[in-house]
């Protein structure tokens, strides 16, 4: 059997899955409070292998770990914090946030 392809407008979801939330409540990990762009922190995701890495929150809500260089979005924390895969990060975020019958397949 084919499995099917996930055809979701991602940024309609991620509009109702905010990342704070996420972290905090799924992850127990407490993101700092932003008092001017941005915070700092030390990465907890296993992906940072330099001890020095932070997670950087942006006032907008996005985070980037330094030794990954790159925005993170809510699926791509829930793939590194919990080992998932994109398709597994995608539908365990939604089921958290009771969206998942949101999400559509072809076929």
């Amino acid at each position: 059997m084919k499995k099917q392809k996930l055809i979701t407008n991602l940024k309609d979801l991620e509009k109702q899955a905010p990342i704070e939330i996420y972290c905090k409540s799924a992850l127990g990990l407490e993101l700092p409070e932003v008092t001017g762009l941005a915070a700092k922190m030390p990465c907890p995701l296993p992906h940072a292998h330099d001890e020095n890495a932070q997670l950087v929150v942006f006032k907008n809500g996005r985070v980037k770990c330094t030794s990954y260089d790159q925005p993170l979005s809510v699926w791509d924390l829930a793939m590194e914090a919990e080992g998932l895969t994109f398709r597994e990060a995608v539908e365990a975020v939604c089921e958290f946030f009771g969206i998942k019958d949101q999400i559509q397949y072809n076929g």
